[in-house]
């Protein structure tokens, strides 16, 4: 198994990302900050001599940031983004989305050890306070 785990780790085959969602979590926020960003029908032009190429329509962007006690979440949603205003108080409903990255650590071609993790939060619902 460890010749093949080697060859398999040189080419680049051997990594594993497990993915974990947490229950939710509640907390206080704050509206911070609301931020509108229009369509654009040409995102971007590379030029490659002899070709050119462009990166069509991105789409209109609704940003809402809120900060509370252990959270700054950027949620895109014009619902949310026509119904809050800055400074305004919610209770913002999020989750924890944790990515595991494991592999091998030469010269260790027996067993996959952890290499890394990532967390983001995940908006699931907000409640404006009074």
């Amino acid at each position: 198994m460890g010749l093949l785990a080697m060859l398999g780790y040189c080419v680049g085959l051997t990594q594993d990302v497990r993915t974990e969602l947490s229950d939710v979590f509640e907390t206080e926020a704050v509206v911070s900050k609301k931020e509108r960003m229009p369509a654009n029908s040409w995102h971007s032009f590379a030029i490659h001599a002899p070709f050119m190429s462009a990166v069509p329509d991105t789409p209109e962007k609704h940003y809402i940031v809120f900060e509370g006690n252990s959270l700054l979440l950027k949620v895109d949603n014009a619902d949310l983004y026509a119904m809050l205003e800055e400074g305004e108080k919610v209770t913002v409903r999020y989750r924890q989305l944790t990515r595991y990255i494991h592999d091998y650590i030469p010269p260790n071609f027996n067993s996959k050890k952890l290499l890394g993790s990532e967390t983001q939060q995940v908006f699931d619902s907000i409640e404006k306070r009074n």
